[in-house]
C-alpha cells in the first residue's frame, strides 16, 4: 500500500483518502494485530487517576489532541485508526502530509481527524482535536496555523494529565498514552 513519494517543501493538500488506503487500515484482520502483538514501547500507556472516566454521548470518550504538523501524531492517527475502526466506523477520512522539515520524520503520510472526518459507534466516542495545521504560520507560538480549540473541560484534562501539553495526547478511560 503506497500513497505517493513524499514531495519537496511542505505540502499542505487535504485529500480524500484512498479507498483502498481506508479499507486496508480499517480492516486489519484480527490474525495480524493478535500476531504483531504489543511490540516493544519505550513508553507504554499509563493509568493517569484523574477523577472520573471521561463521558461523551453517555459513552465511554477516547479523546485525542494533536496536530496536523506532528510526526508523532502522523503515527499515532494510523494506529488509533486501525484500533476504533474494530468498534465503530470513520467517514469522510483525508489524507495529508506532516512537517517537512521536522527532525524526528520529514512528510509523513498521515490522515487527520479534522477537515469534516466523523466517527460513529455505538460503543464509545471518539473526540479529535488537531489543534494545527500542517500550514506554515510564522504568526503561530507553533509555526503552524491554529486549527481546532479545545473545550474549557478538554484543556483542563490535557493541561492537568500532560502538562507540557505535547502532541500526541490520548485519554481513553483514565489511561494516557
Amino acid at each position: 500500500m503506497e500513497i505517493s513519494a513524499a514531495p519537496v517543501g511542505q505540502d499542505t493538500q487535504v485529500l480524500a483518502a484512498p479507498a483502498s488506503v481506508v479499507s486496508a487500515i480499517t480492516h486489519i484482520p484480527t490474525a495480524t494485530s493478535d500476531q504483531v502483538g504489543i511490540g516493544d514501547i519505550n513508553y507504554p500507556p499509563k493509568t493517569v487517576p484523574h477523577g472520573t472516566p471521561l463521558i461523551y454521548n453517555k459513552k465511554p470518550e477516547v479523546l485525542y489532541i494533536g496536530a496536523e504538523y506532528c510526526p508523532y501524531c502522523a503515527l499515532a492517527r494510523w494506529s488509533l485508526i486501525g484500533a476504533l475502526s474494530k468498534f465503530g466506523t470513520f467517514h469522510n477520512l483525508k489524507i495529508i502530509r506532516a512537517s517537512a522539515t521536522d527532525s524526528a520524520g520529514q512528510n509523513i503520510a498521515t490522515f487527520t481527524f479534522a477537515h469534516g472526518v466523523t466517527y460513529s459507534s455505538s460503543l464509545i466516542s471518539f473526540v479529535p482535536r488537531e489543534m494545527f495545521s500542517n500550514v506554515p504560520d510564522v504568526k503561530s507560538p507553533t509555526g503552524y496555523a491554529p486549527l481546532q480549540t479545545l473545550t474549557k473541560a478538554e484543556q483542563t484534562v490535557f493541561a492537568k494529565l500532560d502538562p507540557p501539553e505535547g502532541f500526541p495526547f490520548v485519554d481513553f478511560g483514565g489511561i494516557v498514552a
